[in-house]
Order: C-alpha cells, then sequence, then structure tokens
C-alpha cells in the first residue's frame, strides 16, 4: 500500500522553486510514496505526481492582509484534502518563518500529520522575522532536512534535536535551462556587445546580498584596464535601498550595466546565463544558494564571497572562485584576475558538472529523502 504524502510549499514559482519540487516529486513517486504537491504554480503539465494549487495567486497582491486571507483559504483546503484522503505525512519547504506559517505546521501537529520541515533559510535574513516563531517552529516536526552544514549547526544552536536534522544537498537545474539562445544573440538583448565580458548578479536584492560591493569591485576593475566588463542585474530590490543602488549604479558604471527589476520567470531563464560569462555572488550571509547550482547547471562559472554555506560548494580554484566577504578590493583583484588569463573558466566548469552530476544528482537527493519517510515506519505518532 503507498503512503500518501502532501509536499507543501505555498512559495513555488514565486521563489523559483516550482522546476525544484517537480524534481523532487518526480523522483520520489513510485510503488511506495503517492506524492502530491501542494503549491502555487506548477511546472510541468508533464508529471507522474499530483498538483493542487490550494495558494495559486496568494502573492499576486501587494496587500499584506489579502495576502494572508488568500494563504488561510489554502491552508484550510489543504488540511481539509488530507483528511478526507487521509494523508499521513506532511513535508513543508519553508524559507520564511511568520505567523501563518507557523500556525500552518501548529495546526497539522494539531490533527496529528507527521511532519518534516525542509529548512531553506533558518533565518530569512527578513527584519520581521520573530526569533520566537524561528526557534519554536523547528521544534514541532518530527524530522528536519536541510541542505548545509551550516544550517544544521545553526538549528543545534538553537535548541533543536540533531538527530531529527537530516543534511540532504538540493538536486541541480540540469533540466531546466535547455535550448538556451547563443551568447552573442543574448547579450544584444541587454546591449551588449560579443566582446563585452559580462558578470550576472541574480535574484532578489537583499540588504545582505551586498549588489553594491559588486557596483565598487566592477568600477574599480574599469578604471584599472577591464575595459569591456558588464554588470547584469536579474532581480527586484527586495529589501535593499533601491535609490542608493540605483543612483550607485548610475555614478559608477554608467552606461555598463543593465537592470531588470522583477522576478524572473522559467522562461525568461535562459537568456540572463547565456548572456552571463561569470555569476558573482557577493553576500554577506547566506545559507546556501540554488543560484550557484543554477549558474553551475548552465555552465556558467561561479565567483563567491568566503562564506561556509558557499564554501560547501565552491573550492576555489577547483569549480569557482572565492573573495574575501564585503571586499570590493579583493573582489575586483579576483575580477582582474580573469582578465589577465590567470583562471581557466572552462575548467571550473567542468568540474562544476562533475560534482552536479554526483553530489547534487536528483537521485540522490530523492533517495536521501525517501529515507527521511522511511524513519516513519518506527515513529508513534
Amino acid at each position: 500500500m503507498q503512503s500518501k504524502i502532501f509536499i507543501i510549499d505555498p512559495v513555488g514559482g514565486q521563489g523559483g522553486m516550482d522546476y525544484l519540487n517537480h524534481q523532487l516529486c518526480e523522483n520520489i513517486y513510485n510503488d511506495e510514496y503517492q506524492i502530491t504537491l501542494i503549491t502555487s504554480s506548477c511546472y510541468s503539465k508533464n508529471r507522474v505526481h499530483n498538483v493542487c494549487l490550494y495558494f495559486n495567486n496568494v502573492f499576486s497582491s501587494n496587500s499584506k492582509y489579502v495576502k494572508a486571507i488568500k494563504y488561510i483559504k489554502g491552508m484550510t483546503r489543504t488540511l481539509i484534502h488530507s483528511l478526507q484522503e487521509d494523508i499521513k505525512i506532511f513535508h513543508f519547504q519553508i524559507f520564511h518563518v511568520g505567523i501563518l506559517q507557523f500556525l500552518f505546521v501548529l495546526a497539522s501537529l494539531i490533527l496529528r500529520k507527521k511532519i518534516i520541515i525542509s529548512a531553506h533559510d533558518v533565518g530569512s535574513f527578513r527584519d520581521g522575522e520573530k526569533k520566537f516563531l524561528l526557534k519554536n517552529i523547528y521544534k514541532i516536526p518530527h524530522e528536519i532536512i536541510v541542505h548545509s552544514k551550516i544550517a544544521k549547526n545553526t538549528l543545534i544552536t538553537m535548541g533543536i534535536n540533531s538527530n531529527k536534522i537530516n543534511l540532504i544537498p538540493l538536486g541541480n537545474y540540469k533540466g531546466l535551462l535547455e535550448n538556451n539562445p547563443s551568447k552573442a544573440s543574448s547579450k544584444k538583448i541587454f546591449g551588449f556587445s560579443d566582446e563585452d565580458f559580462v558578470v550576472l548578479f541574480f535574484g532578489q536584492c537583499k540588504k545582505v546580498k551586498r549588489l553594491d560591493i559588486l557596483i565598487r569591485a566592477i568600477s574599480d576593475a574599469k578604471d584599472k584596464g577591464f575595459r569591456n566588463i558588464k554588470l547584469l542585474v536579474a532581480g527586484p530590490m527586495t529589501d535593499a535601498n533601491d535609490i542608493f543602488l540605483k543612483n550607485l549604479l548610475k555614478d559608477l558604471l554608467h552606461e555598463s550595466y543593465h537592470h531588470t527589476p522583477k522576478f524572473i520567470p522559467n522562461e525568461d531563464l535562459p537568456v540572463y546565463f547565456s548572456a552571463a560569462d561569470i555569476t558573482v555572488l557577493p553576500y554577506d550571509a547566506i545559507m546556501q544558494s540554488g543560484v550557484i547550482l543554477l549558474a553551475m547547471s548552465n555552465n556558467v562559472p561561479v565567483l563567491v564571497s568566503n562564506l561556509p554555506g558557499m564554501l560547501e560548494t565552491v573550492e576555489h580554484g577547483v569549480n569557482g572562485l572565492v573573495f574575501k566577504k564585503a571586499d570590493a578590493q579583493d573582489l575586483s583583484k579576483r575580477l582582474l584576475e580573469i582578465y589577465n588569463g590567470s583562471w581557466d573558466l572552462d575548467y571550473f566548469v567542468a568540474n562544476s558538472n562533475k560534482i552536479l552530476n554526483k553530489k547534487y544528482s536528483w537521485k540522490s537527493c530523492a533517495n536521501y529523502t525517501k529515507q527521511v519517510y522511511d524513519k516513519f515506519e518506527q515513529i508513534n505518532v
């Protein structure tokens, strides 16, 4: 008899998770597990798992009250559905811990569900995230999945039992970006020439992601001879000082940049990564980054700050480059090393593909996740 599982991700495509959810569900679904994805958007119509869009359009409104009402409606429909079909296991994908997320998990516990939380960011760097909720939500589930050692260690310091924390790397994005346009045509779309060296900053421009450091580093590299370096920014100004950053872009880079200030849907991803010669992640804090895997999956080398969460994926000089966090001069130095031919970027890409096909394969991710599900055979909930 199949075990019925709800994988619950209200964010879905709004946070770029629809492809990852699809891959996880497809690779887990078999004679033992019947998977239903509860989410806001669907990646593919060609699937073996079920999909319920109970959170469709939850994030389409600018009103937090409208969002809350839609979220509660989606939560209620999910819980009722689980009672109707006797769903025993709830697997939550958690990015941000607010009162609604906490209540959803708590209500699931009251209904005696077997609960797993995949903690994508243990503390999502949002100012409104309450420490009480953050600490206590992770005490509720029977099992927790994290994707980096630093996330696991952070939970342990919060008093969470290490025995229920499972370290499982995310799968790659190899199947997402296919039939990509040429590099020359992609660069042309953003006003760059084929000879330009394009640096991609991809994702929401949060304060901790330090776009300002990258802008200053590129400006410095240009002044020191890297004349054809250009910056491509793809993502909205989430909680960053957008006026400050926009002025910094204009003042330091002049015409040497392009900014798309919105969420980039899956169908538009190929042109951004095809245009990029390197992807830079100048973050001050992160547990792990899907952008690293997204870039590597599209054969784009990466240059990252020396955060523990980054260094679990990127080894300096082997499958990417590393610089000192918050140090624009050190980042500029790395860019100039590339300009001077000190590094073979194709070598990084080749090594990245080896890692993606082994450590970050979906078969591996699904097998480890199924081992977590199997633990519930011994749990008396």
